[in-house]
């Protein structure tokens, strides 16, 4: 968990970074951000090596809910085979017929309620942490497009002629 706000907080730096690009632009090429390319390219690089990692993440929760579902499915199989291989060795005499029938609707029942029940832990297991992630991710989100908003925001006022928004920005922050 401190690995992943380590990285949110890594995204959050970068982003600020950039911001701060956009604060220092020159009053002799509006609407311009200049950004000294060995900066850009830092920060481009970091947010690549920061970015993944949550994705990895992502797809690591993917393929444990897959794994999960499919465990049920064979657990599901398997006591269905031994369900159908008892049927078949107990077919011999009548009272043997009838008590094996008895069996397999009981063992299909418990499969059945097994495999449901693993699936359902399964896909709540996976849910929580979708959910977690899906947090993580919104509050990025929420930085980026409220970075977005203050640069809009310093280009608008720059558009305008007002006083020098460095100050604003940082009340803004």
């Amino acid at each position: 968990m401190t690995d992943e706000k380590e990285r949110l907080d890594t995204i959050e730096r970068l982003l600020d970074e950039l911001e701060g690009f956009a604060q220092k632009s020159s009053f002799w090429l509006p609407h311009k951000i200049i950004i000294p390319d060995q900066e850009f390219f830092r920060i481009c690089m970091e947010l690549r090596e920061a970015i993944p990692s949550v994705l990895k993440e992502a797809r690591e929760i993917v393929e444990q809910r897959d794994n999960y579902i499919e465990n049920a499915k064979r657990e599901h199989r398997r006591i269905l085979e031994t369900a159908e291989s008892r049927v078949h060795d107990l077919v011999s005499e009548e009272a043997v017929v009838r008590e094996a029938q008895y069996e397999v609707e009981r063992i299909i029942r418990n499969a059945g309620e097994e495999a449901a029940e693993l699936k359902r832990e399964a896909l709540l297991y996976t849910d929580d942490l979708l959910a977690k992630l899906s947090e993580s991710f919104a509050q990025t989100l929420d930085t980026v497009s409220n970075g977005r908003k203050l640069i809009k925001h310093f280009l608008e006022e720059n558009r305008t002629g007002s006083a020098p928004a460095g100050e604003e920005m940082k009340q803004e922050l």
